[in-house]
């Protein structure tokens, strides 16, 4: 009864402990915590074990044997919880496998005395040589594992000796001063920080592990402490109190580093508002693609972006960067020229998706696209590897693509996720809306400008066609009329510039009229040929090469056939008479289908347009005096918005200019194109 009444109170104190930790631990789901759980519900039944054999006078050979497997399982534990194979299922089996079996051989041979000392030498090397059989196959990345190898190999064949000559209960004894001294070793190691918490917690351990040491190497001290002596409690209350300590120290840091987090994730989110707020007041997208990439280097872990937008031909081009030297810059601009919307659109179905619309490629994906590798070498990870680009399309509300975000180079591998790029995807949808905004308002505004002075020469061509009627009546007279040669010559003079006025009137008048077009469906291959037919002569009385690339069978398009010619004959015209004074004349032809829309571009390889935004104003023109009046563009422009197309002009590099024409499927004939 008295030996009960010795142990109650330290296994009082120690189950309060324990409860405390485990109320701690409730918010820590880390196998690290879960190790340490599982510790100390071993302890505690470790005295539970003893007060049993009093209360209950168990056998003390059986109390002795569980009370050594018990200790021995918490001293694996609190060890392999600071190991670096912790968080690995299957590496943490066989290690428990690899020193929990001898461990419990160990204690059944020490209780039952020297009989079965073979077994506890074999028992013995097992479990040191065992481990480091297991580490070393591993290849443990620490420099001092070789000391601490060597360490047990000779604790492993002293063991072995002392268990020959009659120590049974030896071996046992080095390989808890062994488990305890690691575990405030390895433990020291994980958390690299000072604190009060991680000390305290390294000093339970080492006292433990001094404990043992003492019973080990000098057990005539250790007895003259007495087996029951609060003494060797102490280190437990002092690592109870650490491991307390450092769960709360945890939670702190854990909190400040949210704290923090949140901090980082409003700067983000104020930074793209800012952004995102300058584009949809309309300000110019390309003059901001800079800041936009500066901001993204800014706020979330990636060192290097591109931002890269689609030209009027669909081609990509480099409107903005961060973090790229010059030299990396020049390189990227010139391999992307080729890439078109098209090939990004095939790209982002092969990639390894991250967020919403976000996508990892590897070096093999983009090594035909020419991109520029990362030069940083990342190791192994699930995360990243060195070569890898991710990209973050940029997409109209239409859902075409415009362009996309590239980015490499991560400072924190772990803030590759979801949640980090959704907030660049909603970046990459503002800046989508913001160039398709910026597009509908230059439609918007010369749309405005056409409708004007449509009223204005429908007003207008009926008081200048009554003067000019009479002008080119009384020229005819004068003529006829007159036998003075140099009269009847200036009256051809007066006669001819009369019926050229005539004509731009009358092109002024088809401009502001809203005619009713015949539309029916047409088919763009048979139009095209006849009106190619019709310039291939040109062509060849001019020295002009025509290059014609059209696809074979496109659907048909509903659309007035006269004023289709008129458009693509207007346009040939314009490129001819681009390359008549060019060295290299050429003419491009290009017809081709893409998702419902028929598109034709004619290019040429002339002096190119001072400014593509205004050559759909009335009057607007390139050509000498006397060669047009600068209205074929602007009636292109209105017969193709009468019939739901579109037309966009554009500059070719390095010299020349282009006009692509859009017109959509007829519905019919989309449908057919889309069961097809």
């Amino acid at each position: 009864m008295t030996a009960l009444l010795q142990k109650l109170p330290s296994t009082i104190v120690l189950g309060t402990l324990a409860a405390v930790f485990l109320i701690t631990c409730r918010k820590h789901s880390s196998m690290r915590v879960r190790l340490w759980v599982w510790g100390w519900g071993l302890i505690v039944f470790h005295f539970a074990v003893r007060l049993l054999e009093e209360a209950i006078a168990l056998p003390h050979w059986f109390t002795t044997a569980a009370d050594l497997t018990l200790i021995l399982f918490a001293g694996i534990s609190f060890a392999v919880a600071a190991s670096p194979i912790a968080e690995l299922p299957d590496p943490r089996r066989k290690l428990f496998l690899i020193l929990g079996t001898p461990a419990v051989v160990l204690s059944c041979v020490t209780a039952l005395g020297r009989e079965g000392a073979w077994i506890s030498a074999f028992a013995t090397a097992v479990m040191y040589f065992g481990t480091i059989a297991f580490f070393a196959t591993r290849k443990w990345d620490w420099s001092p594992a070789i000391v601490l190898y060597v360490g047990f190999a000779l604790s492993g064949a002293y063991s072995v000796v002392q268990v020959v000559r009659g120590f049974v209960e030896f071996p046992v004894l080095l390989a808890l001063m062994w488990m305890f001294l690691l575990a405030g070793v390895l433990h020291v190691r994980v958390y690299k920080r000072v604190s009060s918490g991680v000390v305290t917690m390294f000093f339970g351990f080492a006292g433990w592990a001094m404990v043992y040491g003492l019973s080990a190497f000098f057990p005539a001290v250790s007895n003259s402490f007495g087996e029951f002596s609060e003494f060797w409690n102490v280190p437990k209350y002092i690592l109870g109190f650490g491991m307390i300590l450092v769960l709360l120290e945890d939670e702190k840091l854990t909190s400040e580093n949210m704290s923090e987090r949140e901090r980082a994730l409003n700067q983000q989110l104020e930074s793209f508002a800012e952004v995102t707020s300058r584009l949809l007041t309309g300000e110019d997208v390309r003059s901001l693609c800079g800041q936009i990439a500066q901001v993204i280097t800014t706020v979330t872990t990636f060192q290097r972006v591109a931002v890269l937008l689609a030209d009027e031909q669909q081609k990509m081009y480099l409107a903005g960067t961060a973090g790229i030297g010059i030299e990396v810059a020049v390189k990227l601009e010139v391999s992307v020229r080729e890439l078109t919307t098209e090939q990004i659109g095939i790209l982002s179905e092969t990639g390894r998706k991250v967020g919403r619309t976000s996508f990892i490629f590897s070096r093999e994906q983009l090594k035909p696209f020419g991109a520029i590798e990362g030069t940083k070498d990342f190791g192994s990870n699930p995360f990243w590897q060195q070569g890898d680009e991710l990209l973050v399309p940029i997409r109209s509300p239409k859902g075409h693509f415009v362009g996309f975000f590239s980015l490499d180079e991560p400072r924190e591998l772990t803030r590759i996720n979801s949640a980090e790029m959704s907030k660049l995807e909603l970046l990459a949808d503002d800046l989508g809306v913001a160039i398709d905004r910026a597009y509908l308002q230059r439609e918007l505004v010369r749309t405005e400008k056409l409708a004007g002075i449509g009223q204005l020469v429908a007003g207008m061509a009926h008081e200048l066609n009554n003067p000019l009627t009479a002008v080119l009546g009384y020229s005819e007279i004068m003529a006829e009329t007159s036998e003075d040669p140099q009269v009847k010559h200036q009256a051809g003079i007066i006669q001819r510039e009369s019926t050229r006025m005539k004509r731009i009137i009358e092109n002024l008048v088809r401009f502001a009229k809203q005619d009713k077009a015949e539309r029916r469906l047409l088919s763009v291959n048979h139009t095209l040929d006849e009106v190619l037919k019709l310039w291939s002569y040109q062509a060849k009385s001019r020295g002009i090469k025509l290059d014609v690339e059209i696809e074979k069978d496109m659907p048909r398009v509903r659309f007035d056939e006269t004023q289709l010619k008129q458009v693509l004959l207007n346009l040939l015209n314009n490129a001819f008479d681009a390359v008549d004074n060019s060295d290299d004349k050429r003419v491009t032809v290009r017809g081709n289908l893409n998702h419902g829309i028929v598109s034709i571009t004619v290019s040429d390889t002339g002096v190119g347009f001072q400014d593509p935004e205004k050559v759909f104003d009335p009057f607007f023109t390139t050509k000498g005096v006397g060669k047009g009046p600068g209205l074929g563009l602007s009636v292109c422009y209105g017969i193709l918005k009468q019939h739901g197309g579109d037309i966009r002009a554009f500059n070719v590099q390095p010299h020349g200019a282009g006009v692509t024409i859009e017109v959509p499927v007829a519905q019919q004939e989309l449908a057919l194109t889309l069961d097809v």
